[in-house]
């Protein structure tokens, strides 16, 4: 009896003091949000993003910024210290998780300024427990246009999309979109 209740006592604390993996502000008029326009209590709507609150041992901080847009108004600045170079939920970053109604490849493009700190875009379909993405290192540089393409396969009916910074300095981001096939767009 007693070591069930220290086992329950301990689980429920351990809920309550653990971060969240994420942060997710939603925006209903926003739609997709690729060019990052709409922005909710300081963070951009509709993406779910790994924050300082979220992420322990890593100095940054996540900005509109709108001097450095290439569509629209603003653009997502990551302002970063120090961070870890692993990706993932460990890293600063955006992701999200887009419903899909058939397998095929998708192509994903997105303007990137990133002239010191190594990225990478990690992308593929997913499912409930599985999935099949697919790690894209971005190499440093002004300004400029990137493309990736990602494949969804039978099964698999959400294309997840993660973009992570891996070391300090500053990244711009803008102007995400998607095709996929037969005309599929975001």
């Amino acid at each position: 009896m007693k070591t069930s209740l220290f086992f329950a006592l301990t689980i429920a604390l351990a809920a309550c003091v653990s971060k969240p993996m994420s942060e997710t502000q939603t925006d209903g008029t926003a739609d997709f949000n690729g060019s990052f326009e709409k922005w909710v209590n300081g963070l951009p709507a509709n993406r779910s993003v790994y924050t300082p609150n979220t992420i322990e041992d890593a100095l940054f901080q996540i900005k509109a910024d709108t001097l450095n847009t290439t569509n629209g108004q603003k653009t997502l600045l990551l302002d970063i210290e120090k961070c870890s170079p692993e990706g993932g939920r460990f890293s600063p970053g955006v992701f999200r998780e887009i419903p899909v109604t058939e397998p095929g490849t998708y192509t994903i493009t997105f303007s990137i300024a990133n002239p010191a700190t190594p990225c990478r875009l990690t992308a593929g379909g997913v499912m409930a427990t599985d999935g099949s993405t697919r790690q894209n290192d971005i190499k440093t540089g002004p300004l400029r246009n990137e493309s990736i393409t990602a494949t969804v396969h039978k099964g698999e009916h959400k294309l997840r999309i993660e973009f992570n910074a891996l070391g300090a300095g500053n990244v711009w981001l803008d102007d995400f979109k998607i095709e996929g096939p037969n005309g599929w767009t975001n």
